[in-house]
């Protein structure tokens, strides 16, 4: 009987030791997580582009200036080189108080010359791209 007791009490010390253990571990596993700070982000934007296809400029400045419906113009600039020259509207673009929704014209100009051109649907929350082409 003292062999059995013995054995039950040995059993029984193994199980808690193993029970203390899985529970440190998810409560480790748990802790770490709960540090960890998600933050989330959503937004409309419109993403325009523009490409040197064949690289003849290297580097230059593209400037993209978009019309609102009611003719007010929004510019935004970038510095590109060897890549694809990229703005998002309405986030980067002077001013920022946009008028109107509706079909916006947008076109890109480097060196004096129009490179790119196009329209896009914006109700001021959300667009939808419409092409124009060159």
């Amino acid at each position: 009987m003292k062999d059995f007791i013995s054995r039950l009490l040995l059993l029984g010390m193994c199980l808690a030791i193993t029970l203390f253990c899985l529970v440190h571990l998810a409560a480790g596993q748990t802790r770490s997580n709960l540090r960890s700070e998600w933050l989330q982000s959503a937004g409309a934007v419109i993403k325009l582009g523009i490409l040197d296809k064949y690289d003849a400029l290297s580097s230059y400045e593209a400037i993209f200036i978009v019309t609102a419906p009611n003719g007010k113009h929004y510019k935004a600039s970038k510095s590109v080189s060897r890549d694809w020259g990229f703005v998002l509207f309405p986030d980067e673009f002077q001013p920022k108080t946009y008028a109107g929704h509706g079909k916006f014209l947008w076109k890109c100009v480097v060196r004096g010359n129009v490179v790119g051109r196009g329209a896009f649907l914006w109700n001021g929350t959300e667009g939808r791209g419409l092409d124009f082409g060159n």
